[in-house]
């Protein structure tokens, strides 16, 4: 009776710190992950990932700011072009903006990981993490490893339309001339 008792007893309290282990589990699954390039490339900056936010987002659709510590405040403006490779998910031009002005124009490319190279070098690498389970209210920050910063570094992003960032371009372009 007391070894019934005892497993009894023993198979109780391994699933109970099982309950446990699994709400943190399924907790982790949405707090300080890197996001898939699915998520980076059509989910990010939505409030609801459901079926009837039909809209489009993502670095598809919106600029990525952030502060740098070197460069000051900088926005990365994707373009995307067809992929043809089984081995990345999404490549094309990339445009970092200082003040709107113009600093730099490279090629980017997405593994499937959802690991951005930056000119094609593994050294220069960014990804998108989310550090809650929703995608927007502030709670995304990018990771980049550079030469600035070999070993990586977080940085919380803003995302801004595309559409609204290239007609402040287009108007402070005006405004210069």
């Amino acid at each position: 009776m007391k070894k019934i008792l005892g497993i009894f007893t023993l198979g109780f309290l391994l699933s109970s710190c099982s309950d446990v282990a699994l709400e943190m589990i399924e907790q982790s699954k949405y707090i300080n992950r890197a996001l898939y390039p699915n998520e980076t490339i059509n989910l990010m900056g939505k409030k609801c990932v459901c079926m009837e936010n039909t809209e489009a987002s993502g670095i598809r659709e919106y600029v990525i700011g952030y502060n740098d510590d070197k460069l000051g405040y900088i926005r990365y403006l994707f373009e995307f072009e067809p992929v043809q490779n089984s081995k990345i998910s999404a490549h094309g031009n990339y445009f970092i903006y200082s003040d709107f002005k113009e600093i730099k124009v490279g090629r980017w490319e997405m593994n499937l990981r959802g690991k951005i190279l930056i000119d094609q070098d593994k050294n220069n690498t960014m990804r998108f993490h989310l550090k809650s389970k929703v995608y927007m209210d502030n709670n995304l920050e990018v990771k980049i490893i550079n030469n600035i910063y070999p070993k990586g570094k977080f940085f919380k992003i803003d995302l801004t339309s595309k559409n609204k960032f290239i007609y402040n371009l287009i108007e402070s372009k005006k405004i210069k001339k």
